[in-house]
Parts: C-alpha cells; sequence; structure tokens
C-alpha cells in the first residue's frame, strides 16, 4: 500500500510540474472593432503588460517569427500623425510576407506607452514614437522616428533595411531548423517530466494488474482458485 501510495504521489508532482500556467497569448479583436481610417484592428495587434512577453518575449516569438511593435502614448499628437500610416504599413508587409499559411513570419503590434509606461521603459522606450523588431524573443533592432521629417519614409527604410532584407528570405525550409532549435533547446524538461509521468503510470498499473477486471492476471487468478460447490 505504501509503494502503491507513493507511486500516485510522485505521478501526481510530475503531472503538476507539466501543466504548469502558461503565459497569456494574442488571439485577435473582433472584426467589428476598427482602426484609424477603419482598417481592422486584426491588422495591428494591440498588447499591453499581460500579454506582451507571452507573445513577443517568447522564444519562438509565440508562433510569429518577427514583431514589428510601435511604442507610442497614443494622447500624443505626432503619435496619432504616424498611427494610420502604420496600420497602412501592416496591412500591405503582412500580406506580403505572410503568403505561406502554413507559418505567420511578419505581426505588427503596438503598445499604449500611456497605459503602459512600465513596460515602455523595461523596452528601453527613449523617445516617441517608438518602433522595435523582435525576433526569438529579443530585441533585435529599434528606430525613434522623427515626426518633424517625413514618417512613412522613415518607416519604409526601416522595414526594408532590418526587418526582412532581400538576402535574408523567408522561406519555410530556412524556418523548420530554428523551430526544432528552439523546441529541443525550451521543451526537453517537459518532454522528460511527461514520459517520467507515462512511466510511473505503466508501472502503477502492473504492480496492481490484479485489481482490474478483465486482466491477464485476474483471469489466472480466478482458474486457479479452488472452486466451492454449495449443495
Amino acid at each position: 500500500m505504501a509503494k502503491n501510495f507513493s507511486a500516485l504521489l510522485l505521478l501526481s508532482t510530475v503531472l503538476q510540474a507539466c501543466s504548469k500556467e502558461l503565459p497569456q497569448v494574442y488571439h485577435g479583436q473582433r472584426a467589428g472593432n476598427s482602426g484609424p481610417t477603419g482598417q481592422t484592428s486584426m491588422d495591428v495587434a494591440q498588447l499591453n503588460r499581460h500579454i506582451f512577453q507571452g507573445n513577443v518575449l517568447q522564444p519562438m516569438g509565440g508562433g510569429v517569427e518577427k514583431w514589428v511593435v510601435l511604442f507610442c502614448p497614443k494622447w500624443f499628437q505626432p503619435c496619432q500623425k504616424l498611427e494610420p500610416l502604420f496600420y497602412d504599413f501592416a496591412r500591405t508587409w503582412q500580406q506580403k510576407q505572410n503568403m505561406d499559411s502554413s507559418f505567420i513570419h511578419l505581426r505588427f503590434a503596438q503598445v499604449d506607452c500611456a497605459v503602459d509606461k512600465t513596460l515602455c521603459n523595461q523596452q528601453r522606450v527613449t523617445r516617441y514614437p517608438f518602433v522595435a523588431i523582435y525576433g526569438a524573443g529579443q530585441q533585435l533592432h529599434t528606430a525613434g522616428i522623427n515626426w518633424k521629417q517625413d514618417m512613412s519614409t522613415q518607416m519604409q527604410q526601416f522595414l526594408e533595411k532590418l526587418a526582412f532584407p532581400a538576402s535574408e528570405g523567408v522561406s519555410s525550409e530556412s524556418i523548420l531548423p530554428k523551430l526544432l532549435e528552439d523546441f529541443y533547446e525550451h521543451r526537453a524538461m517537459d518532454v522528460v517530466l511527461t514520459l517520467a509521468a507515462l512511466l510511473v503510470s505503466v508501472q502503477f498499473m502492473r504492480s496492481n494488474s490484479n485489481f482490474f477486471p478483465g486482466s491477464d492476471a485476474a483471469r489466472a487468478a480466478t482458474l486457479s482458485s479452488p472452486k466451492i460447490f454449495e449443495f
């Protein structure tokens, strides 16, 4: 009995470790919501301190290869001027880069620094408007957009130079090895714990097979037991 109790306790501990809480993931907003110039908010993910890490800062980018994030307080007039341009770039670039439906290569998002000032400070936002490119859970490139100059040209040059340079390419073949590497690096412990839980379950079932109807051991015990005849 003590052996069975220990096995059950170990199984419970392993299962709890495997089912640890996962970070929240952005799943988009209702299509009815709209952004600047009537574009749907699905073009640009609205991130905050609760879901930023669970998406942008994950090793596999929350299922996205690269994020382009605009950090800006929405009350700031230069940010209000850049926002419709940012939505235009989001729609155009996401349609161009995400032709392969099996993987999201590029995702645009924005953070309202008037609401999430601490998050913006953590991401080293030093001026507004501020745009950053993330990949593999890290901040790769940043740019402060000069609102006194042509912001559309600045955004275009920033994306063309740093988001997906022509020499980089976005083929699925180049993405798969990286995904597998990240999976084995960050999920290896989960796999080991799951296998350990499975092994404990099998051992428990084998050690208690006599108690399960229909098992070979139960049938053997029935055949070998003496028959009692009542008159």
